[in-house]
């Protein structure tokens, strides 16, 4: 199973990393320059104004995050074909493309789908909730 997580890591850490490249070069640098005229330390700069200006994005990356982490479906197959030992690494998606493809089992297959999109809903809720929304003004 690490090995699982850690190629999924790796999988989308290129995209993660562009996304927020992509945010950090959208912050203007007029911010920058007036916290530096202000006395600002380089930790504080990061602190109080690029890791603010940066939380939608982050909010975005850590939500496709949970999303993705669900639907691991190609990376358990291909590198545990039959659910590893024990059937110890198989997944929702899994147990879902088991269901309908290889058992036949179409409406089990579809209701553990219903499911498994209630359960990531409820998630992003959560983590909206927990996460806020504040737009910050730019």
């Amino acid at each position: 199973m690490m090995s699982i997580i850690l190629f999924s890591v790796w999988h989308g850490l290129g995209y993660n990393v562009m996304l927020l490249l992509s945010g950090l070069q959208g912050i203007s640098g007029e911010y920058l320059e007036a916290a530096k005229l202000d006395g600002a330390t380089d930790m504080q700069i990061i602190w109080k104004i690029k890791l603010p200006l940066l939380k939608p994005i982050i909010n975005f990356v850590v939500m496709m995050g949970i999303i993705n982490a669900f639907k691991a479906f190609s990376e358990v197959n291909v590198m545990t074909p039959d659910g590893g030992p024990g059937y110890s690494t198989a997944m929702a998606v899994n147990y879902i493309y088991e269901q309908a493809f290889t058992n036949g089992r179409m409406g089990r297959g579809a209701a553990a789908s219903i499911l498994l999109f209630i359960v990531i809903f409820v998630l992003t809720q959560v983590k909206n909730k927990v996460g806020g929304s504040k737009e910050i003004d730019t």
